[in-house]
């Protein structure tokens, strides 16, 4: 009986735990993208004065939380904590799901920095400077 329960208790372990994110190189990074691997693809960009961190935690904390996903690899760019990350998923219709509650996250307008998504290889939402 001991042994059921602690084997248990593994198996939520493992399928409880957040997804790691693992930091690749430009070079790694180029080749990810050119192979079209990245269901998506967040890039994290600044204005001059650095990225928008709260929607960079919401977004990063998000994808690391989700279910199906294969694999997060993060590279940086830029000197003011610039990033991407391309999500590769396991599972073709979590992918859509995800894309919806990701745009939901990102501001349409903002004065810290930027983000971008790319789903399937294309850019389909990208944080405008503010009109005014």
């Amino acid at each position: 009986m001991k042994r059921i329960v602690i084997g248990a208790i593994l198996v939520c372990l493992n399928s409880c735990k957040a997804t790691d994110i693992s930091s690749i190189s430009e070079t790694e990074a180029q080749l990810l993208v050119k192979q079209n691997l990245c269901d998506f693809q967040i890039s994290f960009g600044s204005y001059g004065s650095g990225t928008p961190s709260d929607v960079h935690s919401r977004i990063v904390s998000y994808i690391k939380d989700q279910k199906g996903i294969k694999k997060i690899s993060t590279w940086s760019w830029g000197l003011e904590g610039e990033s991407d990350y391309c999500i590769e998923f396991s599972d073709e219709k979590l992918v859509y799901a995800a894309k919806d509650d990701i745009v939901k996250m990102i501001p349409a307008t903002s004065k810290e920095g930027y983000t971008i998504l790319k789903f399937q290889g294309k850019e389909i939402f990208r944080t405008q400077w503010p009109k005014d």
